[in-house]
């Protein structure tokens, strides 16, 4: 994709709050990828959501919300777009689509995954649940 005088004018906004993260030279070729998300996002109607822990450029250039996984599940529930797009984990694209069971829920990289719910197994949560029970 090519950093063209369009890609520069649409994107200057964005970079000037990702300019202390982000050197210029970088900078031409990330904003033709952040001028096309951001034009695909309004022919599709389609909400991009982004944990707290993403790049500067998924951040700020084609978020529309950016926050903790719990408000990402409460801004799904809310959205009227007819995509949602998670920029997380595995299980945060899972809540998206239980909170909007209507809505096509995308993940754009498949091998996201979170350690801390990977190191907990179904078992593993019934186990405590039963043990819990014991207790009281």
């Amino acid at each position: 994709m090519e950093f063209t005088t369009r890609v520069k004018i649409a994107t200057d906004p964005i970079y000037q709050k990702v300019s202390k993260s982000i050197p210029e030279i970088e900078w031409a070729t990330h904003a033709p990828y952040i001028y096309k998300i951001n034009k695909l996002k309004k022919e599709k109607n389609a909400v991009i959501l982004a944990h707290n822990y993403q790049t500067p450029e998924i951040y700020h250039g084609i978020s529309d919300f950016s926050a903790d996984s719990l408000a990402l599940a409460i801004e799904a529930a809310k959205t009227e777009a007819d995509i949602i797009v998670m920029c997380g984990v595995h299980f945060m694209a899972e809540t998206a689509k239980l909170m909007s069971p209507n809505k096509k829920v995308l993940l754009p990289d498949m091998k996201a995954g979170c350690s801390l719910s990977s190191s907990i197994t179904g078992e593993d949560v019934r186990n405590l649940k039963n043990n819990i029970l014991v207790f009281l």
